[in-house]
């Protein structure tokens, strides 16, 4: 059986790669992404961008030279893509001892994330942070799952060093330390349940609880620390913050003409009146767009479209003062500090619209976990992932609480634990386009699959606690 599973494994390999190298329309080569050239390409300052990835293209470039780098990068990320969905599979396989045709299922179902994103984006060509942070969370989630249901902290280690390296290449990956705070708690949680307590200060699972959470505090500073330092050593440049620029996006979007008159200071009301006829003219604001959901999409190019207008309103208000400055960086400065006095006004005034829109936006980040996105069948398809989502936390929670099963709703659980996490956090701060929420798609079919695989399958040997029964 042994020698049977290493064949399938050796021919998913390659059906993985001949998929990922011919199946995503550009053979042999690399594809620049919206942000390529602007953030990542030519190793050049710029707000807001973690320097892992173009750290990364950069050294390849040093190593290969400018004819050969952009391929190599290419290839390099595909591999790490086969890797990462074969080691998902293959922990999959450990921790619930799948037939065959099982394997070939889940195999399919882990491939979902890279066929729905087709043709804009193929993840592994695309010259974007996601052909790296795709790969990871696959890494990630397998480290985890064997973590929690295994009950070995070993591999939540692993996990930890793979959230540090997702967020140096990606800021929305934080989100992964707070699903590795919540594994690591609930893994102490169970583990007092089922032995009681321990004697010694080490051994009290809230002290446990408490070290994780000041392990991934100092892990996060880490990260920051490292891109502070980055940016000084290559650039010369302190490490902005783009988060002020991002949200700003979004508060401008709900503000009104006369919030001019928030701010005392008469350059920034100036900055602010200008930015709004803009937007009036380019009809950029909610009045224009209502409260459905369904026109999330148009929303979030009205989102970018409010940061570049402000952006550009501050250079030429600047400009004509005068007190622009000579160098990008320094333009950068002065559009980030006025984009957050800016947001700061705003958000204050309009703090509970900006939640009330963040909820209005979830159905689309949570369709984006599950399903596809069509317009006109947008009402059945949120029905549809509602009921998911409903029936496998309930199934979940019901075979933790009867100790039945256990593994696959530890599972289903963590895949919904980082869906929610995910689409809170994007749709909080970011704009959660399908690309930021599809991480978790195939595995939440994965998820499902083994929810319900006991139903067929009265002798399925899911149920494995230890390591050493593989």
């Amino acid at each position: 059986m042994k020698n049977k599973k290493n064949f399938l494994y050796g021919i998913i390999i390659i059906a993985t790669l001949f998929f990922v190298i011919f199946g995503e329309g550009t053979p042999l080569s690399y594809v620049y992404g919206g942000d390529t050239e602007a953030y990542y390409l030519n190793f050049h300052h710029h707000i807001g961008v973690a320097p892992g990835y173009p750290l990364f293209i950069h050294v390849i470039q040093v190593l290969f030279g400018d004819s050969l780098y952009l391929h190599v990068t290419a290839a390099i990320q595909i591999a790490l893509l086969v890797f990462s969905i074969f080691w998902l599979i293959r922990t999959i396989d450990k921790i619930f001892q799948l037939k065959v045709w099982e394997v070939l299922l889940v195999w399919g179902f882990s491939m979902l994330p890279f066929v729905m994103l087709l043709p804009e984006d193929p993840i592994g060509h695309e010259l974007m942070t996601e052909s790296l942070t795709y790969p990871l969370f696959y890494l990630f989630i397998a480290e985890t799952a064997k973590g929690i249901i295994w009950k070995k902290r070993k591999h939540l280690v692993w996990s930890f060093v793979i959230c540090a390296l997702q967020m140096w290449i990606r800021p929305q990956m934080l989100f992964c330390f707070a699903v590795l705070g919540v594994s690591v708690v609930y893994l102490e949680i169970s583990e007092r349940m089922k032995t009681g307590k321990k004697k010694g200060f080490w051994k009290n699972w809230a002290v446990r609880c408490v070290l994780c959470a000041l392990c991934i505090f100092a892990g996060i500073k880490a990260v920051s620390g490292l891109t502070v330092v980055y940016e000084k050593v290559f650039f010369d440049a302190p490490a902005l913050d783009y988060s002020d620029q991002t949200l700003v996006q979004r508060l401008l979007y709900l503000a009104q003409e006369e919030d001019q008159e928030l701010f005392a200071d008469e350059q920034i009301k100036a900055i602010y009146a200008e930015t709004w006829d803009r937007m009036e003219e380019k009809q950029t604001v909610q009045v224009y767009y209502g409260n459905s959901w369904k026109k999330w999409s148009e929303m979030f190019q009205a989102f970018g479209t409010n940061s570049r207008i402000l952006g550009t309103v501050i250079r030429e208000e600047l400009d004509q003062e005068g007190i622009l400055a000579k160098d990008e960086i320094g333009q950068e400065i002065q559009v980030s500090d006025i984009s957050h006095e800016i947001a700061q006004k705003l958000l204050k005034k309009y703090w509970k619209e900006h939640l009330a829109l963040t909820v209005q936006l979830l159905p689309k980040s949570f369709i984006s976990t599950v399903f596809f996105h069509k317009k006109q069948f947008y009402d059945l398809i949120w029905i549809a992932t509602c009921l998911v989502y409903l029936a496998s936390g309930i199934v979940g929670i019901l075979q933790l609480i009867k100790r039945k099963h256990m593994n696959s709703a530890e599972f289903m659980l963590l895949v919904m634990a980082a869906s929610i996490i995910n689409a809170l956090g994007c749709d909080l701060v970011l704009a959660g386009l399908q690309r930021y929420m599809t991480y978790t798609l195939g595995m939440t079919w994965i998820g499902l699959f083994l929810l319900v695989r006991p139903l067929w399958d009265r002798t399925n040997k899911g149920n494995l606690t230890e390591e050493e029964k593989l």
